[in-house]
């Protein structure tokens, strides 16, 4: 009964291998003080006999259990030990310290002994309280006897000790004279091993990770309504798209009539239900062109894929759910096999707010047999450009305006087909600020003269370049294999 499914202690399975299939050959008090010697005996083979002993220190909070080999030195703990005692696997036992072991102060004894109760080594607060509350029941010296063991009777001979099992405040202990509740030996000593030592380790552990688990989980239901939020003043936020690629659009539409230096424009906007007149803010020291740019940047960032956003939301809710029924789970666990099962379930969700695949920085795409690569961030093109490319490459970028490098990496010398240059230079279009205009100036040179800028991540010089005016959406049309605008 002491090796139960539920006692996972590191003990456990060296119980299962030195001590299952033994025979117990004794059982004694050690050194008078609250230890436990079990012998063990089993043989392994004609007249030869493994010798084992289990020592129990019913020492109140730090209980303990020690196996021990037939030469006296530690196999294994059932935890990390008490103070003053060694507990590495190899070495040879020392039992804890005993109270008052070195010769007696005069000041020890009698009335000053009540007084030295809380101190005692080996004592432990419960044992020391209950001791207080029943001190009146027996003389002082009585009480030396109990607690100083090894003492000398007048006959010269040591005083008979005594050992009573009982359980203080819960926790198991040993002492000479009833102080709390009686426990009774007649189940046999390890079955009160298992349920007043063992077991109440193993449940301790078991509160632990529970705890641990449900922080754990609680954690992971936050950042879920964290999402959620977010996803919530994204949607908000999605209302005022159209108002940003609308005044691009009129900026754009009216720039031959819109003053330079100008604060604020009143511009004209027709619509279904006639005209109107829209105002919108610029910044005097850019262009207008800039200010346009300016918006559809707005625009971008403000604009919502109502797809993703709905299949997004429906995976939080469902973590959400599966969260929550991991938190009941938790709630009935009752041993650590199903912790772990839980630990591995947990770990296994998916998880909506980590990033989905294919979300590199580095885009590569394959076009009529052409391999085009182009870079979304800073280091990326700088990788694109000086790393992932050769020098008779093409290299595209949209002029003078901020966005991706793009390289078609090309077998030689010869230029691809015109096709290519326009996917390659639409590409770079997509993946620059001015991805929101009908179409972008692109320029294009061999990467060997592309040269970059000292002191700078990405940004470069280039010479002997050509341009091409292209849809920024028309890559997208050629790898379907059409070339008129969708719907056209």
């Amino acid at each position: 009964m002491l090796l139960s499914e539920r006692a996972k202690s590191p003990l456990t399975p060296l119980l299962k291998k030195h001590v299952v299939g033994s025979t117990l050959t004794g059982v004694k008090r050690l050194g008078g003080d609250r230890i436990i010697m079990l012998n063990f005996s089993r043989g392994i083979a004609a007249g030869i006999t493994a010798e084992r002993v289990l020592l129990c220190e019913l020492t109140g909070r730090h209980n303990d259990l020690i196996l021990l080999g037939g030469d006296g030195l530690i196999i294994s703990t059932g935890s990390s030990g008490s103070p003053g005692s060694s507990r590495l696997p190899g070495t040879p036992y020392k039992p804890p310290v005993r109270p008052f072991a070195e010769p007696l102060a005069r000041g020890a004894e009698g009335p000053d002994l009540y007084y030295a109760l809380p101190v005692m080594p080996k004592m432990g607060a419960k044992l020391s309280a209950s001791l207080r509350n029943k001190w009146h029941l027996f003389s002082s010296g009585t009480w030396e006897d109990f607690l100083l063991p090894g003492r000398e009777s007048g006959s010269g001979e040591p005083l008979e000790t005594r050992c009573l099992l009982q359980e203080l405040g819960g926790e198991l202990s040993c002492f000479g004279t009833l102080l709390g509740e009686h426990v009774s030996a007649e189940k046999g000593i390890l079955s009160i091993l298992r349920e007043h030592s063992l077991s109440p380790l193993t449940r301790s552990r078991l509160r632990s990770e529970i705890l641990i688990l449900e922080k754990e989980i609680r954690r992971k239901l936050k950042r879920m309504s964290t999402i959620e939020k977010g996803m919530a003043d994204r949607a908000a936020l999605a209302l005022k798209a159209k108002e940003y690629k609308r005044a691009g659009d009129l900026l754009l539409a009216h720039s031959q009539k819109i003053p330079r230096g100008a604060g604020k424009v009143t511009l004209p906007f027709w619509t279904e239900e006639g005209y109107q007149k829209v105002d919108i803010e610029l910044d005097p020291a850019l262009t207008v062109a800039r200010n346009a740019q300016n918006y559809y940047r707005k625009y971008r960032k403000s604009r919502l894929d109502e797809g993703n956003l709905a299949a997004r939301s429906e995976k939080v809710e469902t973590s959400k759910r599966a969260l929550l029924e991991f938190l009941s789970r938790l709630g009935e666990t009752r041993t650590m096999a199903e912790i772990r099962i839980l630990k591995d379930e947990l770990k296994a969700a998916a998880d909506p707010s980590l990033p989905r695949r294919g979300s590199s920085p580095v885009k590569e795409f394959n076009y009529r047999g052409f391999q085009v690569v182009a870079g979304t961030n800073r280091k990326a093109n700088r990788k694109v450009t000086f790393v992932l490319s050769s020098p008779e490459d093409l290299w595209f970028h949209a002029r003078d305006i901020p966005g991706a490098h793009v390289i078609v990496r090309l077998p030689g010398k010869d230029a691809p087909p015109r096709e290519v240059i326009e996917f390659a230079s639409s590409l770079a279009a997509y993946y620059s600020r001015s991805s929101e205009s009908l179409t972008v100036a692109v320029d294009y040179t061999r990467r060997k003269h592309v040269r970059p800028i000292p002191g700078t991540i990405s940004e470069v010089s280039y010479s002997r370049a050509r341009t091409v005016i292209v849809s920024p959406g028309l890559w997208a049309r050629l790898l379907q294999g059409r070339t008129a605008a969708p719907g056209g």
